[in-house]
């Protein structure tokens, strides 16, 4: 079975410096060289999976690997209160669904409980950096 790249977007590979408008190209070449070094997959796991028509605007960007999926959006609204997950339970439950070993995930956040260990933070404002992408890729190869 492949490795999967667990994925957020803001922060990753729209940063600050693109005003958080527009994927930056070095972080998208970051993504593409530890994809390709490992053969992964994607899961999006950003706010942008319910976007209509990610998969285009993904493709759009030069995002070279196969996204086979998303988690699953766990935050509830009851009684008028909006309650977040944490991103690290949505992953959880996609695990749930799917028989996977090998895995990272790249986020600016840090609410992945007892993931943390799989967990390659991002700065919002350089996003996925070569280092950053080799330290994943070495997760990835334990």
């Amino acid at each position: 079975m492949r490795p999967v790249v667990f994925l957020d977007i803001d922060g990753v590979l729209v940063t600050r410096g693109t005003q958080f408008h527009h994927f930056d190209p070095e972080c998208v070449k970051a993504l593409n060289w530890l994809t390709s070094a490992a053969d992964a997959r994607i899961v999006l796991s950003s706010s942008w999976r319910h976007m209509p028509g990610i998969r285009d605007i993904i493709a759009g960007a030069r995002i070279e690997a196969k996204v086979i999926g998303i988690t699953p959006d766990l935050n509830t609204m009851r009684r008028g209160l909006y309650t977040p997950r944490p991103r690290g339970d949505e992953i959880m439950a996609w695990f749930r669904q799917h028989a996977q070993r090998r895995f990272v995930i790249l986020d600016d956040d840090a609410d992945m409980g007892k993931l943390m260990p799989y967990l390659v933070r991002c700065g919002p404002d350089a996003g996925l950096t070569m280092p950053l992408a080799e330290l994943a890729l070495k997760i990835l190869e334990r």
